[in-house]
C-alpha cells in the first residue's frame, strides 16, 4: 500500500468515524430533546395541577368567607328586626298608661305582686310602690295594702317587705323583659326559620 492509498484509507476511516460520531451525537441530541420535551410536558402538567389546586382552595376560602359574612349579615338583620319589634312593644306599653284600661291592669299587677309577695316572702306587711301619676287611678280599690310613690317606676308596681329586705318587681317593662326571654326562641322560629 502506497503512501497515498494509506492517506486515502485514513481519510475514509476518519470520514466514517466522523459520520458515526455525528450520527451518534444527533441521536443523543434527539434523545435529550425528547426527554426535555417530556420533562417540560410533565412540569407543565404539574404546574397546571398546582394552579388548579390553588384556585380550587382559594375558591373554597372565598365561598367560606362569603357564607360567613352572609351569616353575620343575617344575624345582624335578625337582631335589628327583633330589636325594632321590642322597641315597638315598649312604646305600646308607654301608650297603654294613657288608656282607660290601665287602671285595671295596674290594680291587677299590684294584687298579683302582693299575693306572690305574701306567698314567697311570707311577709304580711307589704308596701306597694307605684308612680306618683298612678296614685289617683287606685282610689280606694286596694284595701289593706299600703301604697307609696317611687319616681323610678313608670308603669306597674314594686312590692317590698316592710323592712325593705325583699322586693318583687311587677312592672310592665319587667314583664316584657321576662316575656322577651321566653318569646325569642319562638320569634326566631316563626320569623326566620326556613319553611
Amino acid at each position: 500500500m502506497s503512501y497515498n492509498e494509506l492517506i486515502n484509507a485514513i481519510e475514509r476511516d476518519a470520514l466514517r468515524g466522523r459520520q458515526k460520531i455525528l450520527e451518534d451525537a444527533k441521536a443523543e441530541a434527539d434523545n435529550i430533546i425528547r426527554n426535555a420535551e417530556k420533562e417540560i410536558k410533565r412540569l407543565r402538567s404539574e404546574k397546571i395541577e398546582e394552579i388548579k389546586d390553588s384556585i380550587s382552595r382559594e375558591r373554597v376560602r372565598a365561598i367560606s368567607r362569603a357564607k360567613s359574612e352572609l351569616r353575620i349579615l343575617l344575624l345582624s338583620a335578625r337582631k335589628e328586626i327583633l330589636s325594632k319589634l321590642f322597641i315597638e312593644a315598649e312604646e305600646r306599653i308607654h301608650k297603654l298608661k294613657r288608656e282607660k284600661s290601665y287602671s285595671d291592669i295596674l290594680i291587677k299587677l299590684i294584687k298579683e305582686a302582693v299575693e306572690k309577695g305574701r306567698e314567697e316572702l311570707g311577709a304580711d306587711e307589704l308596701i306597694a310602690y307605684v308612680s306618683e301619676d298612678d296614685i289617683p287611678l287606685l282610689k280606694n280599690n286596694l284595701k289593706g295594702i299600703q301604697i307609696n310613690t317611687n319616681q323610678d317606676i313608670d308603669e306597674g308596681v314594686i312590692v317590698a317587705s316592710a323592712d325593705d329586705k325583699f322586693r318583687l318587681v311587677n312592672t310592665l317593662k319587667s314583664r316584657l323583659e321576662r316575656a322577651k326571654m321566653n318569646m325569642l326562641p319562638l320569634l326566631n322560629q316563626v320569623l326566620f326559620e326556613d319553611k
